[in-house]
């Protein structure tokens, strides 16, 4: 044990401390912001890097850390303690940093790269690059539905769904014909209509989705450009 007049920051141990408490405090801002970078980080290399860090690289960190601490000796230099501090807290505040920037610049990627419309159906081009996190548990479909100021849009059920498809990775082609929907008998001649992707969970019924609403009731996320 250091010495009682030996000031904390100055301990052995103080550096492996102070990495492993801000390590699990960066996982818990993480975790309580729902962060996700796959989905927020418009760079899709850095983000499969930094969603590594935010599903096992932490707990590595962290284990890390505890076996710093409890193998420390109980006297160092001061000369080490201090480049191990440095080094810790500079790992820290760049995780750190990275979490802010990209919740502050990032956003949902533009999945639907692009669409078409007809007087039967609409369809699209699904851009699934920036999904291959969600492969396992998840696919992709694409919603078309009216654009109408005077209704809720989450609770209008003028809207057609895609069938789900694979997350692969690459370009995904989407058709969705309306006949047997409430999107049969919209005048589409002059009428503007979204063209929204929406992940979906395999083994949900993608056909269930008669909302916008229902894509959350059913545990799917919505990817409509500036919301989730």
């Amino acid at each position: 044990m250091p010495d009682n007049k030996t000031p904390i920051l100055e301990s052995p141990k103080a550096p492996a401390a102070i990495l492993g408490l801000g390590d699990a405090l960066w996982k818990f801002v993480a975790w309580l912001g729902n962060f996700d970078f796959i989905m927020s980080m418009r760079e899709e290399r850095l983000a499969m890097i930094f969603e590594s860090l935010l599903k096992w690289g932490w707990l590595i960190i962290l284990g890390y850390a505890v076996l710093r601490y409890f193998t420390r000796p109980a006297t160092a230099e001061r000369r080490i303690i201090h480049w191990e501090m440095v080094t810790y807290v500079g790992l820290l505040a760049f995780m750190s940093g990275v979490l802010l920037a990209t919740r502050a610049a990032g956003g949902v990627p533009p999945v639907v790269v692009g669409w078409g419309g007809a007087l039967d159906g609409c369809n699209g081009t699904l851009n699934t690059s920036r999904l291959v996190g969600y492969a396992d548990k998840y696919k992709v479909a694409m919603v078309c539905s009216v654009q109408d100021p005077t209704v809720d849009q989450f609770e209008d059920e003028r809207i057609a769904v895609s069938n789900s498809f694979t997350i692969t990775g690459g370009a995904v082609p989407a058709l969705i014909i309306y006949k047997g929907t409430k999107m049969e008998g919209v005048p589409h001649i002059g009428q503007l209509t979204n063209n929204d992707a929406f992940l979906f969970p395999k083994d949900e019924d993608v056909k269930s989705v008669k909302k916008l609403s229902d894509i959350r009731k059913y545990g799917g996320i919505l990817l409509r450009q500036g919301q989730m």
